[in-house]
Parts: C-alpha cells; structure tokens; sequence
C-alpha cells in the first residue's frame, strides 16, 4: 500500500533531478517516482519500521539490511505498508547488490529502491533535501495564510459565492460548495464534470441538494473530496465541499477548507441576520398595511419599494391559515416556502406573516386561485403541512387593502372547514356561505336544514348522497330536467324519476318558487355543518358548465 499523495509536496522525481544527486539509479519500483517526501530517515537497525513514519525517504548502506533475501523483500513489504516513500541504499562491501526477488518485489508494490553512488554524503543529501521540504511548507503555510486573510476580506464586504470564488481559486480551481443543514445548495462553483462526479458518489441528490451522509462517507475513503461542517452554536449544521477530480488535497488544502468553512458561517450568520431584521419590518410594515390606521399609508407605500414590492398597482390579499398545532420551527419552514414561492410568481408581492397567519398582496392580473393551489401543494409536498387559502376580492389602491384583509381571512376559514386540499376559495364566489357562517344561532341554521332538506338527509347514506347530487345539480341548472340529465350523465328518465321522488320528500319545487329558493339555500348552508363534504367526496355531485 502506497503512501497518501499530497499536492505541493517533493516528490522522489524531484530528489532524483537534484544536481547532486547525478549517478543515483533506479533498481526498482519506478513506478512510485510520484510519491511525496516530507521527511527524510536513516536506517541504522534491521528493525527500522517501528520508527518509521509515512512520506518518508529512508536512506541506509548495505550494512543494517537484512542478510537474506527473504527477510530483505519483507523489509520492503512492511516499508511500503507502512506508508514510507522509498528505499534508498548505498552498496558496499556488506551488500554489494540487491537480491532480484526482492527487486520484483518493489516492482510489485511500486515502491522504489535507488542505489546511490559512494561518492554521494548522506548529510548532503539530509541537508539539502530537508531545506526544500522545509521552504515548500513554508511557502505553503504563507498561501494557507494568504488565503485566509483574503477570505476574511471577502466576508466582509462581499457574498458567500464570493467566498467560495476565492476558495476555489485557492485551490487551484478546485470546485467547491456549500450547503445549509437541510442539504440546499447556498453557492457553488462547480463544473458539470464536478457535479456528475458528486452524483455518482452520491453525494448530489436528484433534486439538486448535498446529502451530506453520502458526502462525508465518501470523502472518508476518497482524499479528493474534502468535507467540512460549518461551525454554529445549534446542532443544524451546513457543510462545505471541495472536489478535485484529479489529484488529491494535501493537509495545508484540507486546513484551508476549514478556514473557509469558519469564514462561510460567519458571513451565513451575517446576511441571516440582516434578512432577519428586514423580515420583521417588513412583517410589521405589511401588517400596518392590512390591519392598522390609513394615516401612515403614503409613507408605507413608499418605504414598501425597500422590500421589493409594489403597492400601487391593482391587487388581491391572499390569505394562508395554518393548523393550530403546527410548532414553531414548522411554522418557520411553512412561512419560508410561501414567501419563496409566491414571491417567484409574482417578484413584485408583498409577503409575510400576520400572527399565525400568512399573508401576500399579489397582483390582482395573476390567476390567484391556480398560484394558491401551486402554494398549498408545495407547503404539503415539502412541510406535509396542510393550510387553507384566501383570495379577498380585487382592490385598486393600497387604501383599501385593510377591506380586502377580512374577506381574505373568512375564505380561508370556510376553505379549512369545507374542502379537502388544497384548500382554496375565492371571497367573490363564497355567495350566501358568508351569510350563512355569519349566522351566530347554529341550532337555528341546523333547524332550517332539519325542515327543508330533513327527509333527504334522512335516507340511508348512499341514497342521501345520490338525491343531494340531484338536487344541487337541479338548482345549479334551474330546475332543468334534460340540462340536468346531460351534465350528470344520466338517462332524461332516471332524472325524472328522481325529480318526482324529491317532490315526494320536499314538496313541488318545480313550480313553488319559496319551496325552491328555500331548497338553494339550504344547499349553500349544508357543507357548514359538514355534512355537504360527505357528498362531494362521493363523486356525485355534478359541475354546472
């Protein structure tokens, strides 16, 4: 097993091109030329591995080798194990060449074994070579410093992806990331190559994102991968990678990658902390906005382009209600995807949280309904939290946004007690549901249902279901039979004979505008007390064209 390669460190080849080095051969193991010196060794004891050390250039003469060759050749087996970088011997007297199996034997394990001419001194050798092992780590340690120096600068007055740019550049070109505790990229300078290198270690998710178990795991086994955690005061931690597809990174690089990950959580905690404090006044100009005094609007209107939105156009309030045992930490993680998704529609939004609810103004030309389903799903799909949506109607100057607030909330509220998800309604479309859920008796609602659609919702269930389709279908169609039959799917018969058979249980709606105007309203008021889902969700009820 060869030693560990390192990038900027003195490899055998250079030792061998040294002027004083002329005449020095190469028995065996030519192959391992590239291995990295840091430290230079003179063997004086046949038992020299114990006191070995990896990366090292083990110099001797023939007289502490070992006597026979098999003892010999396992001498450069356990040199080779235990990471030492070559053999150097100085034939004499004692051992006047080296045995062939045990030069096949290097040539095996690519380890090398150089003979050195008698006219070369070992302390040339130790001093010369020590020198330049030396003014390589300190030219190394300067960059590492260097580096370090110009990080911190950056992190002053520029961004994570600046950071990381002069990282990379560190590095020679290494591509490097960074990520947050969830595995979501923050900035990267990677190529393509890099990225499909990532994914095949695992260490790339398909929706983009560092699976840092993967990472960490491979870069245990793989010294071309460095992976680094960034310093916080919780256990939620970020990471920071750098990958060289060719080549590997010395300690000086690994220690310049923590650096950098020290650098990247203090400039995280910087913009983190400003995003912060902008989101609470923008939180708090919003809610002034829908809730508070008019008196301060102009000026709310102005310092609102601060946060990026515009107030001055026609718009809409958009209304997210979230489940009453939702922690905390959830709530935060709901909150960022409604911002993060809203404000991709629409950049120009104003977005925020209004206690415990959400709150948006959008543009009142956007398809609210489809952007509130979008927003519902994805707050589902990635918090598996399930919220309801409320759409105000249009407003046409930020004056009357503390109107459209309200409407806003009491779609959301019928939205989470009538719908299955995503939970969307629109104010203008809520009809009598708003004066109907505005009815503080609900004995006197339940009555009203009792007395007008009692007989039906009496039946068995499957029955009840089926004569409730019906009849919503018939008032949405205004009591027409074949219009009906049409929507439903339904032989013009099997309405008929459902027709007569409601009027049986209802009385004569079909010609009794009172009974049939009681009827429609008494539909509109059903799913209040919850039972307008039950037939929903059966499928039966039709959709008016």
């Amino acid at each position: 097993m060869g030693p560990e390669m390192t990038t900027d460190a003195l490899s055998l080849a250079d030792i061998c091109a040294l002027p004083m080095m002329s005449g020095v051969e190469v028995l065996a193991g030519g192959s391992g030329l590239d291995r990295p010196v840091v430290r230079l060794n003179v063997m004086t004891h046949p038992g020299i591995t114990r006191w070995t050390k990896e990366q090292e250039f083990l110099l001797t003469t023939g007289y502490p080798l070992p006597a026979t060759e098999v003892d010999l050749t396992r001498l450069i087996t356990e040199l080779d194990m235990c990471g030492v970088s070559a053999l150097a011997v100085k034939l004499d007297s004692y051992r006047e060449e080296i045995p062939a199996v045990t030069l096949a034997a290097a040539d095996r394990l690519g380890f090398p074994v150089l003979s050195i001419p008698p006219a070369i001194a070992f302390d040339d050798i130790l001093s010369t070579v020590l020198a330049l092992i030396a003014n390589r780590q300190v030219a190394t340690l300067t960059r590492a410093q260097d580096l370090s120096d110009a990080l911190l600068q950056v992190s002053m007055r520029g961004s994570l992806d600046d950071i990381l740019a002069r990282l990379s550049t560190g590095l020679g070109q290494a591509g490097v990331l960074c990520s947050d505790a969830s595995g979501e990229v923050l900035a990267e300078h990677l190529t393509d190559e890099d990225r499909e290198h990532l994914k095949t270690h695992g260490a790339l998710r398909a929706d983009g994102r560092l699976s840092r178990l993967a990472a960490v795991t491979a870069a245990a086994s793989h010294p071309s991968l460095v992976v680094r955690p960034l310093p916080t005061e919780d256990s939620a931690q970020g990471h920071l990678l750098a990958i060289r597809r060719s080549g590997e990174f010395d300690a000086h690089e690994v220690m310049m990658v923590e650096q950098a990950a020290m650098v990247s959580a203090l400039n995280i905690s910087k913009t983190v902390a400003v995003h912060d404090v902008t989101r609470r006044f923008a939180a708090n100009a919003l809610q002034s906005l829908l809730t508070g005094p008019t008196d301060q609007l102009d000026d709310l209107v102005t310092s609102a382009t601060a946060f990026g939105w515009d107030l001055r156009r026609r718009s809409r309030v958009l209304t997210g209600l979230l489940p009453e045992e939702v922690d905390p930490a959830l709530r935060e993680g709901v909150s960022n995807e409604w911002d993060a998704m809203i404000r991709s529609t629409d950049p120009a939004a104003a977005t925020g949280g209004i206690g415990a609810s959400l709150a948006a103004v959008c543009d009142a030309n956007l398809d609210s309904e489809r952007l509130a389903s979008a927003v519902a799903r994805r707050i589902a799909a990635h918090c598996s939290v399930t919220i309801s949506v409320g759409i105000s109607d249009p407003v046409d100057q930020a004056g009357a946004l503390h109107q459209a607030w309200p409407q806003a909330k009491t779609a959301a509220t019928l939205a989470a007690r009538l719908d299955d998800a995503p939970r969307v309604r629109r104010y203008e479309a809520l009809g009598l549901l708003r004066l109907l859920d505005a009815v503080s008796d609900r004995a006197e609602v339940e009555s009203f249902l009792q007395h007008t659609l009692g007989p039906v919702l009496d039946l068995p269930e499957h029955q009840s279901n089926e004569m409730l389709a019906t009849l919503k279908a018939l008032v949405q169609h205004r009591f027409n039979a074949a219009e009906t039959a049409r929507v439903m799917h339904f032989h013009y018969n099997t309405v008929r004979y459902r027709v007569r058979k409601l009027e049986s249980l209802l009385g004569d709606f079909t010609h009794d505008n009172h009974i049939a105007l009681c009827i429609g309203v008494a539909l509109e008021a059903l799913p209040l007390t919850g039972r307008g889902r039950r037939a929903r969700s059966s499928g039966a009820l039709p959709r008016a064209d």
